[in-house]
């Protein structure tokens, strides 16, 4: 199938993009000090997480399941405005949500340290901008999605890491150099950070723009961001899509909480230069989860989705043996590599972030041990989690997921209690 087939082009493009990331990444932390790398790694990026979180991923999981159809007949097409419509959800929620949140941390959240200084206020509001333009592409993102074009995504997302990588350290040189600060230091570095996120969402959203209009044209563009009412009220939006869409976005707010639960935790307990060195930690990381656990989960969400995904048909057997057999293989993978990872990470970490961060990381902050534990049990544990996750959101029933919410929520309910009581 074409999802399993476009892994391969997943994985190289997510290698390409990365290493020039990384490189640029490496400039940035010798440029950049703890606290400031803490503040942009770990609140900003809790801040963005939870918008995207609220406004766009429970719609992008369920219009994975409904195919796009090719030849639209008078009898599937109000069926498939009524998928457009839902498409434009993330826009239409997320403009006020994003306000609501970026308010919130401005006002009451923000450490003092940080909300004192004018520069402040003035890179939140250019993060926000970055955010809402991803929210912008997203009509976009989910049209792909649901024809299963993977190669937009992955070019859209190296543009955007590319442009971010170097708007931020563009921008850091420029603050030097124009000496509105001495180095870079903690009030004037959050703005590299949020120029970054501004010309990530920019390039996202150019990159979706230009392959939408070359494969269906100007006017068939347009016609993804215009609203449509049905006769009635009720065909306005698809009913069983928006019914996944509700259970999935809780489902995806509680797996916010429980998959953010280190950065709350560390939000919440660390001070500003703690937050810097765990954000370098899991900065490098995350870099496995991002160029092999990513493609790989992505590519096996849709092979799951489009053999057992179908909300009006039971599927065959020779689906549910191929998902099974492509589980299996995955799983037996995935405990492979943790092994390597269990024995390797511990007694290399130290000596790695000697030769990527610079002595100042390696031997002055918590960075290496943070790092080992990180590699050793939250890569591998994020990798089964990350795999069979994807295995039961696109296959389960809308009623397996709401017992699955309650699980959900009793472990997040666990979590919030005893970090609440630290």
């Amino acid at each position: 199938p074409q999802p399993v087939a476009g892994a391969g082009m997943l994985i190289g493009l997510q290698i390409l993009s990365r290493l020039i990331t990384v490189l640029m990444a490496q400039l940035q932390v010798r440029l950049a000090s703890a606290e400031a790398f803490g503040a942009a790694n770990i609140q900003l990026e809790l801040v963005l997480g939870t918008i995207l979180t609220f406004s766009r991923e429970g719609v992008r999981n369920a219009s994975s399941r409904q195919s796009s159809s090719r030849n639209v007949d008078a009898k599937n097409a109000g069926r498939e405005k009524s998928l457009q419509n839902i498409a434009l959800l993330p826009i239409l929620a997320g403009i006020p949500i994003s306000l609501v949140v970026m308010s919130i941390y401005q006002n009451h959240l923000a450490p003092e340290q940080l909300a004192s200084h004018p520069h402040f206020h003035l890179s939140c509001a250019i993060f926000l901008a970055g955010a809402l333009l991803e929210l912008i592409s997203e009509p976009l993102y989910i049209a792909a999605l649901r024809k299963v074009q993977l190669g937009p995504r992955i070019w859209s997302e190296g543009a955007g890491l590319m442009a971010k990588g170097a708007s931020t350290l563009l921008c850091m040189i420029w603050l030097q150099r124009s000496s509105l600060s001495d180095g870079i230091d903690l009030r004037h570095s959050l703005l590299p950070f949020g120029v970054g996120q501004f010309f990530y969402g920019l390039a996202f959203l150019i990159v979706f723009t230009v392959h939408s209009i070359s494969q269906s044209g100007l006017g068939s563009t347009v016609e993804l961001y215009l609203f449509r009412f049905g006769k009635q009220r009720s065909s306005t939006f698809d009913k069983e899509t928006l019914k996944l869409s509700k259970s999935m976005t809780r489902q995806n707010v509680v797996k916010h909480v429980l998959g953010e639960a280190d950065k709350f935790a560390v939000a919440r307990l660390g001070s500003l230069s703690d937050q810097g060195a765990y954000a370098l930690a899991s900065n490098y990381g995350s870099l496995i989860a991002r160029l092999l656990y990513q493609p790989i989960e992505e590519s096996a969400r849709l092979t799951f989705a489009s053999n057992l995904g179908s909300s009006t048909s039971k599927p065959s057997k020779a689906a549910m043996l191929y998902a099974r057999d492509m589980l299996s293989n995955l799983l037996s993978f995935y405990s492979l590599f943790a092994m390597y990872l269990v024995a390797f990470c511990p007694p290399l970490t130290t000596p790695l972030l000697t030769i990527i961060a610079g002595k100042r990381w390696a031997l002055e902050t918590s960075a290496p041990k943070i790092l080992a534990v990180y590699g050793a049990a939250y890569l591998p544990a994020m990798g089964f989690n990350g795999l069979l996750e994807g295995f039961l959101q696109a296959s389960a029933s809308s009623k397996q997921l709401a017992r699955y919410d309650v699980v959900l929520i009793s472990a997040s309910g666990s979590f919030v209690a005893f970090l609440a009581l630290l």
